[in-house]
């Protein structure tokens, strides 16, 4: 697996989410996907487009001096959680849960939402983690300096807590070919 790609470190929507500025502080990465479902397995969540856009964030942040002691990664779900720390492992990353991290904060959170679109839209279950107005604040307020949270729009626009908190952030879209091309860098990560 590369650690970077040349393609990264040139990419616009890397520089602009990773930048220090302070109206840069708070941003969404809109990761342009158009494939539905959650890797054929719905009791299994993760989302390895959104672990590529993770790894080049993490790079990105490094490569601007951030020590990796400041950078923590946060996921909603405890598969997607693995699938972070299997891929940033020896990055010296923290990688947890909302409640795990609970407590504790960092420079920089990376939050990554997890969400694929779905075939049918539905409303969120009671108690859904992404709908969770305590667990959001809690994943937000770890950011000392900057949040980056990272989903698909259109995957997240039926949880109205976190469609506020996306609102109040710089828009940063990634093109789902942008996102083919990290998968192919990255190789296969579902494995």
């Amino acid at each position: 697996m590369q650690a970077i790609s040349l393609h990264a470190v040139e990419s616009p929507w890397l520089i602009e989410a990773c930048s220090p500025a302070f109206e840069d502080a708070a941003v969404f990465i809109n990761t342009i996907v158009s494939s539905v479902g959650n890797n054929g397995n719905d009791k299994i969540l993760t989302n390895v487009d959104e672990a590529c856009v993770v790894m080049d964030l993490v790079e990105k942040l490094k490569q601007g001096r951030v020590p990796p002691a400041d950078i923590g990664v946060i996921a909603p779900y405890r598969d997607q959680v693995s699938l972070l720390r299997r891929v940033l492992s020896g990055k010296d990353v923290e990688v947890s849960t909302v409640d795990q991290f609970q407590g504790r904060d960092k420079s920089v959170i990376i939050y990554s939402c997890t969400k694929r679109i779905e075939k049918e839209e539905r409303r969120p279950k009671e108690g859904e983690v992404l709908n969770d107005q305590r667990r959001l604040a809690v994943s937000v307020t770890r950011a000392k300096h900057k949040l980056i949270v990272v989903g698909n729009l259109r995957a997240l626009q039926r949880y109205a807590p976190l469609m506020k908190l996306i609102e109040s952030c710089k828009m940063i879209t990634v093109e789902e070919e942008t996102v083919t091309k990290l998968n192919k860098i990255h190789g296969n990560l579902d494995t």
